[in-house]
């Protein structure tokens, strides 16, 4: 596990990286070439970073010393910059024979964006970013800047310019990764047609597949554009992830998602809803490029499942979206994936982003990061300075009617009877599933007020964990059990609610879709891409588990908790989220008829149960030793060797409070930059996660827990 005197994985802003890639990619002195990846044990040894205490300086000084301090070295430049407790870090590297050196230099200036001149991208920074060996340039006095929104800048005799942004760096590992092969493999560039690409962390990984059809290259480039690995087969090693059935992850039922999400200006203020109305087609244009050029390289088992091109129409409600045919259990149909969502308010439009019914995690793993990544993409491309922020509720302003950022799940079930049973689980698990996932504990300019109990808990104590779900009282009910009779339908829950077509649906969860789905609807929209996985998983794992339970035994249960006795354990999860108490209710331990005789005092604790009941169900999808359960399991459970200052349970609420530090001054500045940042590295990182200032999820096995399972 990394602890946090370590330095920080790579930060998400490669600007000035991407600024040399771009320099470099049109050639160099044949001693830069590229020989062919050595063996593991050869490769080049990397010592540690060596920080240097001080203030910053400029960019020259700092090269000038270098030289001083190894004149041997063949290059000396700036590798990155990236933020560390909200100060701007260069990383330089000396390469010297076989190893290369990394010095750190820290505290370069924070400047508001305000502060800061508009001004062109500096075309040409070769001067400023790398001396070779027996090369004196001499390089203007540059100092680096940071404004509150991460984007860096170069100031150069009082004029202030910003540094070309990430788009750039996977085009240069794109040019990199073709070059590479051409000149090892013998190819033409032209030859090569690019499969897939996936970017982890500061690794890209390639697929590419000659024209000529006899193998398929599978390559990984490091962030400077060196190789890393390189694989040559006529297998589909990487798309195998993303396609190949026998290396995918089945899921027991069709899964989609709907994803809210708010398009804010940089005072956080609504981007209106008449400029939102213009700039929407341009959205959707955009999209529809991007999401083109996405077919176009994807492999595996969704590009089989795509069909034909990628196209705006009008959707079900009439509003234009970006439309993709997909084929489902082998029936293609008409899928929107990108539009304005169709409870429109006064105040400014909604964006949301939908995946197709995925049939394996990694599809719907793949739909829910790329579909983010371009909507993020295009919202800050477009000249209207706003940001596309996945959070539950704005943190600045007041609560509009129907002005909230939910994820809707639909999971696929077409035995009727299967999914009433399946419903009426979930009915049961409301308080639950709203104390596990809550994640808008803001509204209004407020900060949330964190506070230590007496075990040690970090608790808010004010707002709610869901403020989202407190104010929104109209479009969320709670929905009513499901009596076993067969004649129980849609009408049933017609009479019941006193509500008719689309208000119908406007309830925690509604199992009559036109779809065949159940649509659960009480989760905050989450801010990464793996918070949505580990949702899903929780969700599969439920069902799975009625479903083998209802073949077993052929009855309907468990018996219906009171609206009542629901009510206000829903109630006490959006105030409270895992530490909200359990309400026993009149009907006491016969509500709970089929559970454990010791019933739990807090919702957290009943999860710890039910999460051992659900074990070999995760055993049985195949997913008990991922990211996406240890993500959940963290919430509730103790490590052995904590890696972070507060006991569980910690739901994302508390962990967004605590990664800003509110727990000793609550700060809505830092809390708005952090959500802002989160926001961007989640659409350069697939598999970026809340905890990774604290611990590294690929490394924490179960028996790491000590009670689980």
């Amino acid at each position: 596990m990394r602890t946090n005197d370590e330095p920080l994985p790579k930060n998400i802003f490669f600007h000035l990286a991407a600024a040399i890639f771009l320099l470099l990619c049109g050639g160099g002195e044949k001693g830069d070439e590229l020989p062919p990846p050595p063996p593991p044990e050869e490769e080049s040894k990397v010592v540690d970073i060596r920080k240097w205490s001080g203030k910053g300086r400029s960019y020259p000084r700092i090269i000038q010393e270098l030289k001083n301090g190894f004149p041997e070295a063949h290059r000396i430049g700036l590798e990155r910059v990236k933020m560390v407790d909200d100060r701007l870090v260069g990383v330089f590297f000396i390469e010297s024979e076989n190893r290369t050196l990394r010095y750190r230099d820290v505290a370069y200036e924070l400047r508001l964006k305000d502060e800061i001149p508009s001004s062109k991208d500096i075309e040409d920074l070769s001067e400023l970013l790398s001396v070779s060996k027996g090369v004196d340039t001499k390089v203007p006095e540059v100092s680096f800047f940071v404004d509150e929104y991460q984007q860096v800048y170069l100031k150069n005799k009082g004029s202030y310019r910003k540094i070309p942004s990430t788009e750039a760096e996977r085009r240069f590992q794109l040019f990199e990764a073709r070059s590479w092969i051409s000149e090892n493999c013998g190819l033409a560039r032209n030859e090569l047609r690019l499969k897939n690409s996936i970017q982890e962390g500061d690794k890209f990984t390639f697929l590419f597949e000659d024209e000529k059809g006899v193998s398929d290259h599978e390559i990984v480039m490091d962030e400077k554009g060196r190789v890393q690995k390189y694989g040559k087969t006529k297998e589909d090693a990487l798309a195998s992830r993303n396609g190949a059935v026998p290396d995918l992850t089945e899921l027991p039922f069709t899964h989609g998602i709907e994803i809210e999400l708010q398009v804010v200006k940089e005072d956080w203020k609504w981007v209106e809803a008449d400029q939102m109305a213009i700039v929407f087609k341009e959205i959707l244009n955009r999209s529809r490029k991007k999401i083109s050029v996405l077919r176009n390289e994807v492999s595996g088992e969704i590009q089989k499942k795509w069909m034909g091109t990628v196209e705006i129409k009008k959707d079900d409600k009439g509003y234009e979206a970006v439309h993709v045919d997909y084929s489902v259990k082998d029936e293609i149909a008409s899928y929107s994936v990108l539009g304005k969502d169709s409870h429109v308010t006064f105040k400014t439009n909604i964006l949301e982003i939908q995946t197709p019914p995925c049939e394996y995690l990694e599809e719907l793993e793949w739909w829910i990061y790329n579909l983010y990544r371009i909507a993020h993409e295009v919202v800050r491309d477009l000249n209207i300075d706003a940001d596309l922020i996945p959070v539950g509720t704005n943190p600045i302003e007041d609560y509009s009617e129907g002005l909230s950022f939910g994820e809707h799940h639909h999971l696929g079930i077409k035995d009727e009877e299967l999914r009433k049973e399946i419903y009426n689980t979930f009915r049961y698990l409301i308080p639950h599933f709203i104390a596990i996932s809550s994640n808008s504990p803001f509204l209004n300019g407020k900060c949330p007020e964190p506070a230590f109990n007496d075990l040690g808990n970090l608790v808010i104590t004010d707002p709610s964990y869901s403020m989202r779900l407190e104010k929104n009282v109209e479009q969320f009910r709670v929905p009513p059990h499901l009596p076993a009779s067969k004649e129980v339908g849609k009408g049933y829950l017609e009479r019941e609610l006193g509500r008719k077509k689309e208000s119908l649906r406007m309830i925690d969860i509604y199992p009559f879709t036109r779809f065949d789905t159940i649509e659960v609807r009480i989760f905050d929209t989450q801010v990464t891409t793996l918070d949505r996985i580990s949702l899903a998983l929780l969700l599969q794992a439920v069902a799975l588990s009625v479903q083998e339970r209802f073949k077993r035994e052929k009855e309907h249960r468990p018996p219906p908790l009171s609206y009542e006795t629901l009510k206000k354990n829903r109630d006490h999860s959006i105030k409270d989220g895992l530490l909200g108490r359990i309400y026993i209710g009149e009907g006491g331990l016969k509500s709970y008829k089929g559970l454990d005789k010791n019933i739990p005092n807090y919702l957290y604790e009943d999860w710890q149960r039910i999460l051992k009941v659900l074990f070999p169900y995760f055993m049985k999808m195949g997913v008990e030793s991922t990211v996406y359960l240890k993500n959940v399991l963290l919430r509730v459970f103790r490590l052995k060797e904590p890696p972070i200052g507060i006991e569980p349970p910690i739901s994302p609420s508390q962990l967004l409070v605590y990664r800003c530090g509110m727990d000793t001054e609550p700060k809505m500045e830092v809390l708005l930059n952090e959500l802002r940042r989160t926001a961007l590295k989640v659409a350069e990182d697939m598999k970026y996660d809340l905890w990774s200032r604290y611990t590294d999820l690929d490394e924490i096995e179960l028996s790491d827990f000590e009670v689980y399972p």
